[in-house]
This record gives structure tokens, C-alpha cells and sequence, in this order.
């Protein structure tokens, strides 16, 4: 027996397997997402403290693409205990990233 689907959507996630986390996110609401899941997960209070501050930066020099990329790679450098938290965000960020 063979099963034949045609999905169409327009910016959308398809996840196969048992145990899936997905976080639904707005575009233009990146930065605010951010902070709420800062809030929310980030229990230590320098780190939660460090990325609030960063991701103020963020969205201020969004557009200034040098800053941004400045701002950018500190942000990324930071992430790496928190990974689980901030992957879904990384390709919002990187379309103020420059060209």
C-alpha cells in the first residue's frame, strides 16, 4: 500500500518522530519573543541579565549591519549552555545579519 500526500503552506515546520518541541515565532516579533523565553528559561540571574541586555542591543542596531554583526557574534559566542533555548531564534537573527 502506498500513501501519497501533497502538503502546501507557505513558512511552515513539518517534524516527524515521538518527542518534538516546536516553538511557534512571529518575525516581526524576534527580540520580544526572545526575552519572554529568556525570562521564562534562564534561571540564573547574571546569564538572564546578560542576554535581556544583548537582545536590547540587538533590536536597537538592527539596523546598522555592522553593529548588529558585532552584537551578533557576542550573542553567539554566549549561547552555548543555552543552545536548546535560542536555536529556533538564530534564523530570525540572521536576516539582519549583512549581505
Amino acid at each position: 500500500m502506498i500513501d501519497k500526500y501533497s502538503i502546501n503552506s507557505y513558512d511552515s515546520q513539518i517534524a516527524i518522530g515521538s518527542h518534538i518541541n516546536q516553538v511557534q515565532m512571529n518575525n516581526s516579533d524576534v527580540f520580544y519573543d526572545l526575552c519572554e523565553i529568556i525570562r521564562e528559561k534562564i534561571k540564573d540571574e547574571n546569564d538572564k541579565q546578560y542576554f535581556l541586555n544583548i537582545i536590547k542591543q540587538l533590536e536597537d542596531n538592527r539596523n546598522n549591519k555592522k553593529k548588529f554583526k558585532e552584537l551578533y557574534d557576542n550573542f553567539i559566542i554566549k549561547i552555548g549552555t543555552y543552545m536548546s533555548i535560542f536555536s529556533p531564534f538564530l534564523p530570525l537573527l540572521v536576516k539582519y545579519l549583512p549581505q
